[in-house]
């Protein structure tokens, strides 16, 4: 499982650098920015090359761009203990911190909405969610 939580992150990492440098001007909210269709491509190919097992979807909620991943087999199980998954899911995303937190902060350059949250989430094949962790960026 570790092996499989390490991917996904690595995907959340890969599709985060797309949204740096992206537009030449800025979007009125996290919205107008997914709906951009140089953004729209980029997603597109980077969704397209996620490992198996797991979907990606990028999404937007209000002032929040959200990394979904759900995975397509049930993790947790009779056999599995949920917080055993959630901690697994914790530790692994506390190493890419710095990363997320410099795509919230990042984003503040094309989008004109103060604060930009990002959120990853992960969610069983049940439609129960495993982990999700927020970033905040920076006041401007």
């Amino acid at each position: 499982m570790k092996k499989k939580l390490m991917s996904l992150v690595a995907a959340v990492t890969l599709a985060a650098t797309i949204f740096t440098g992206c537009g030449s001007s800025k979007y009125a909210d996290v919205n107008a920015y997914l709906a951009d269709d140089k953004v729209k491509s980029q997603l597109d190919s980077e969704m397209a090359s996620t490992e198996d097992g797991a979907n990606m979807e990028i999404k937007s909620e209000k002032d929040t761009l959200i990394y979904s991943y759900k995975f397509d087999e049930q993790l947790v199980t009779d056999d599995v203990d949920p917080e055993m998954v959630k901690s697994s899911f914790e530790q692994v995303l506390s190493q890419q911190d710095a990363t997320m937190q410099g795509v919230a902060d990042s984003l503040t350059e094309y989008i004109d909405q103060d604060p930009i949250k990002v959120r990853v989430e992960y969610i069983d094949a049940d439609g129960t969610t495993l982990c999700e962790k927020e970033y905040t960026s920076a006041s401007k």
